[in-house]
């Protein structure tokens, strides 16, 4: 049996104030106190300690006498949540672009840029990334509100312990690359913590808490450059123990050949904006959306990734799938219906099928793993 450590329960209940504090934008102390189940003396006092830190303001309670006669004697004061006491930066590397984002307490996008880039890998993170951030961090208005870190989330295959990148041929990395030089470069030059993950796993982090975590489960289906999906059990991102999981585009049929994480999987090849553009014959952007061709092609995605999603849902047992990526957005609210409609016909139990909740969920997503892992620095 672990020995009580009293730090340890004053952070637990810093957490679970701050959690209800940022989840109802508005409460009382008293709320609070009946909601956690915290002594009211422990709840004052993180309060107070939340006001002295910005994290929440107090003031005066007046929505609930809008139309009535306010009782005798002092009305209670009520504590608002300060979305605005820090900041995180959101990183999406999507091969030819960079996606950067200023990211509040509250997950909302404060300020964003999207820049195009063609040098090299590690050229982007050295050189391009620190000044695209610093750029983006100097037209904001700040105040004296901390940025807590940076979230990254890349195209790759991605081991958080050893810091490795699998080799990603749709990005242009040919070979794995250990990343750690990498990131502790940046982390020097920004003078903040940085962390890495999987571009499509951030996404659905970004989608579960948009929901408010009012469903257990979810998988989030990103369809564009590649083929891949990040999935939710238990409120929790499955990995797996070698970071696999969700690696949708590496699924194989009878007809499959030899499997390699080092080039595209079989099902990628099949699901992806190159094959798209291969079916329609030009460029995305150059398509002239002939309505014929487009219907034909949008039909034939969705059959693909119809059976997909199916045997996902079947096999996790899971009823609630977000559909974003390029290639969603391209062919937009007709395709996520054709691709829910054969979802439904293939599985056993009804599965709800939902667009981005947000412009850019990869974003957000890699922001809130900033405060999640900054969470005791925030709160000390």
């Amino acid at each position: 049996m672990k020995a009580f450590v009293a730090s340890h329960l004053k952070e637990l209940n810093r957490r679970t104030v701050y959690s209800v504090v940022s989840s109802t934008g508005e409460t009382s102390k008293a709320e609070i106190t009946r909601i956690t189940g915290i002594s009211s003396p422990t709840v004052i006092k993180i309060i107070n300690h939340f006001i002295e830190k910005g994290l929440v303001i107090e003031c005066e309670r007046t929505s609930d006498y809008v139309d009535a006669t306010p009782p005798m004697g002092r009305r209670p004061n009520t504590i608002a949540f300060n979305k605005n006491a820090a900041y995180s930066v959101g990183i999406e590397f999507e091969g030819n672009y960079l996606k950067i984002g200023l990211v509040n307490l509250a997950f909302e996008m404060i300020s964003f840029e999207k820049i195009h880039v063609a040098d090299g890998f590690e050229q982007i993170f050295s050189k391009t990334l620190p000044s695209a951030i610093r750029s983006l961090i100097s037209v904001a208005d700040l105040g004296k509100a901390p940025i807590l870190g940076i979230g990254i989330g890349i195209p790759s295959i991605f081991d958080p312990n050893s810091m490795v990148i699998e080799a990603t041929p749709l990005i242009g990395l040919e070979n794995r690359l250990a990343a750690r030089e990498l990131l502790d470069r940046l982390r020097r030059d920004m003078n903040m913590p940085v962390f890495m993950e999987n571009d499509v796993k951030a996404a659905a982090i970004g989608e579960y808490w948009t929901r408010g975590t009012e469903v257990p489960d979810l998988i989030y289906i990103s369809l564009g450059t590649g083929f891949a999906a990040g999935i939710i059990l238990d409120g929790k991102l499955r990995k797996g123990p070698h970071n696999i999981a969700g690696e949708i585009g590496y699924l194989v049929s009878g007809k499959s050949k030899a499997n390699s994480i080092s080039k595209t999987g079989p099902m990628e090849q099949m699901v992806n904006i190159a094959k798209v553009e291969e079916l329609l014959g030009q460029p995305l952007e150059h398509f002239d959306k002939d309505k014929k061709v487009l219907r034909r092609v949008q039909t034939r995605i969705a059959a693909e990734v119809a059976v997909v999603i199916a045997n996902l849902c079947i096999s996790l047992d899971v009823s609630c799938v977000v559909m974003g990526g390029l290639l969603s957005e391209y062919f937009g609210p007709t395709f996520i219906a054709e691709t829910s409609e054969r979802i439904n016909e293939l599985t056993l139990m009804e599965v709800r099928v939902y667009p981005s909740s947000r412009p850019e969920p990869g974003i957000s997503g890699a922001a809130h793993i900033v405060m999640n892992n900054s969470m005791d620095i925030l709160l000390r």
